[in-house]
Formats: C-alpha cells, structure tokens, sequence
C-alpha cells in the first residue's frame, strides 16, 4: 500500500488486535481530531520516558502540531488505542 492511499483508506491501514488480558487495542493512523487525546497521552508520560526521548516537548502543543497535518505522505503515525475508564485513550 502507498502512503498516500492510506490517506484515502485508513481503515485499510488498521487493525483489532487481542491483548493478553482479553482486552482489545485498535491500531490506527493518526487523525486530525486525535489531538486532545494525543495531548492527554503526551502530558501522562513519565519524567523518565520524556527525558529519553527529549529534548521534544511533550505537551499539548505538540499534539495540536502532530495533528495538524497528520497526513503520510512524509510519515506515518499509527497510534494504538484502548477503550478505558474514561472513554478512548492511547496505549502505544
């Protein structure tokens, strides 16, 4: 599949996958509407995880920036998505 046709169809870009624990993630491209829970993911980092990958920042900012444009014709960004306590939230 070319990067652009994912653009077209992500849904053939995605998949259900089964966790160990029964659960299921959903593995998708990103969107443009996944900011604010992208933003939530970001800012639940650990102190430790962010100054591995630093000196980024990991805030809402940067979310809003990645899903601004989030388009794969450069990059794909797929994120992997669990149904938790509070609605849909980010794993991966």
């Amino acid at each position: 599949m070319r990067l652009e046709d994912i653009d077209r169809h992500p849904q053939r870009a995605s998949a259900k996958i089964k966790l160990p624990g029964g659960g299921q993630m959903l593995l998708r491209p990103l969107r443009p509407d996944d900011a604010p829970m992208l933003g939530r993911y970001f800012l639940g980092l650990s102190h430790e995880t962010v100054r591995g990958y630093g000196p980024r920042p990991f805030d809402q900012q940067t979310a809003n920036g990645r899903c601004t444009d989030p388009y794969s014709a450069h990059t794909l960004r797929m994120l992997g998505i669990v149904d938790g306590e509070a609605g849909a939230e980010i794993i991966v």
